[in-house]
């Protein structure tokens, strides 16, 4: 019937590509560290954007997935991230409290692990 041909179709259409918009500083000491994460991710089939850190929420409305690196200064980081509709992963500890994922006691509710 017609429903055969349809499946057909759907399993030969390529699959989508998750796009990630990855919060960083562009002209900070570590860009190449991003650059090695956008590597990593892209050869596993993301679609990875650098964005700057001050950049607003709206810079990122076209991603599925948000990450903050740990290489953003936090002070630069724009409020609003946390009310994105997004799913947002963050490697900077000092902005778990903002984002309401964690207290606000530094060492306390969050901090750091050694290397």
């Amino acid at each position: 019937g017609p429903g055969v041909g349809a499946r057909a179709v759907a399993a030969d259409a390529p699959a989508a590509v998750t796009r990630v918009a990855m919060l960083v500083q562009l002209r900070g000491p570590n860009l190449k560290v991003d650059e090695q994460v956008v590597r990593h991710l892209g050869e596993r089939g993301y679609a990875v954007r650098l964005i700057d850190e001050n950049a607003t929420p709206d810079a990122a409305r076209d991603a599925d997935l948000v990450v903050i690196s740990s290489t953003v200064s936090s002070k630069n980081v724009r409020p609003g991230w946390r009310t994105l509709d997004k799913p947002l992963v963050t490697w900077e500890n000092d902005l778990l409290d903002d984002l309401a994922m964690t207290g606000k006691r530094h060492d306390v509710d969050f901090g750091e692990t050694g290397k």
